[in-house]
């Protein structure tokens, strides 16, 4: 065997429980791309534990998380596991670890329907799926091809689903670990991300961050949706908790004060939107053209679907907001930014506000 400093396989290495508040632990498992570590939060005494999201469904997380149970998480009995989303990082090793621990997963329906369309639809068809959806935005077919081998895949890093979860709606009290967190279903991010606000917490998933931006984009899954115009308006339903609250994200470190961060999350949609109006102006652009300004370099097969998804949602965005308008050449979509579109004027004046 090689020694660990040649070989390739990736040392493991078991993540800090840290407490952070009362009741609540935090565990940054690794990923293998960006942003590297995920956020899993541990609430709740050793007697009656929720574990908020889970982490990848591959051979390092497995490992991670068998050495945890069997270590410092040994006396830990693990009953509920709430999965913010279904997103690999989130929900991957949810019916993995619920098979193990006997802990009953906690999810909205909306977010167990997707992850169960994913599971359930051959990978062949949601590649031809994706490959058709970037064709028809301008990507070039080989950076096409080498993203369904490449970045592709992650979306599918989810152990079996339980058979049975428990589904959690909007408007739901959920007691967890001597906390009534009231649940709030918001979309753009994900289809339905569960988002848990309690008296001095909120359990956010990745509908925001202290720095850093959701990702917000349009597949082949739904190549028709407007998931930015979704995204935008959910957050002003967050809108007027108090400063001091604690807000836990899915990503990065914890933090307070929500509205300061909706408000840095707006300015920074609106900067970007207001980008691609200028790069739209004159003649059509496709989605993957105008993917150049919102990115400091070409993404790469890791990253290609993402970005030009991206763009797709801005563009579409902007058309429901009467500021672009699209047509159709050869099979291929085209943006336009409307002549005198309003660039002078806060595009995004009404998500500034409470919804």
């Amino acid at each position: 065997m090689l020694p660990a400093e040649l070989s390739d396989e990736p040392v493991c290495v078991v993540p800090k429980i840290e407490p952070i508040a009362p009741g609540i632990r935090l565990i940054r498992m690794p990923l293998p791309y960006e942003p590297f570590s995920v956020n899993c939060y541990l609430l709740g005494d050793d007697n009656d534990a929720v574990l908020i999201d889970t982490g990848i469904d591959d051979a390092m997380s497995t490992e991670i998380w068998d050495r945890l149970l069997k270590g410092p998480l040994a006396s830990v009995d693990i009953k509920r596991i709430v999965a913010t989303h279904w997103h690999n990082d989130h929900l991957g090793l949810a019916g993995h670890l619920a098979e193990k621990t006997g802990a009953t997963v906690i999810i909205t329906a909306g977010e167990f329907a997707a992850a169960h369309d994913l599971l359930n639809l051959p990978a062949n068809e949601r590649a031809e799926s994706e490959i058709q959806f970037l064709a028809a935005h301008g990507a070039d077919p080989q950076l096409a091809r080498e993203w369904i081998a490449t970045g592709f895949p992650h979306m599918s890093m989810i152990s079996s689903l339980p058979k049975h979860v428990q589904t959690i709606a909007d408007g739901d009290e959920l007691y967890l670990a001597g906390r009534c967190f009231i649940v709030r279903i918001l979309g753009g991010h994900s289809p339905a991300t569960a988002v848990l606000i309690a008296d001095d917490v909120v359990i956010c998933g990745d509908q925001i961050s202290s720095q850093m931006l959701p990702n917000v984009s349009v597949s082949g899954a739904a190549p028709g949706a407007n998931p930015l115009h979704v995204y935008v308006r959910s957050l002003g339903r967050l809108r007027g908790i108090k400063a001091d609250v604690l807000v836990l994200p899915g990503h990065e470190d914890v933090f307070t004060g929500l509205d300061a961060a909706i408000d840095r999350i707006i300015d920074r949609h609106e900067a970007s939107l207001t980008r691609l109006l200028v790069a739209g102006s004159g003649a059509g652009q496709t989605a993957t053209q105008l993917s150049a300004v919102l990115t400091r370099e070409p993404p790469g097969p890791m990253w290609l679907g993402w970005v030009i998804g991206r763009a797709v949602a801005y563009a579409r965005f902007a058309e429901s907001l009467g500021l672009m308008r699209s047509e159709q050449r050869d099979a291929v979509t085209f943006f336009e930014t409307v002549p005198g579109a309003g660039l002078t004027r806060d595009l995004l004046a009404e998500h500034r506000v409470a919804g």
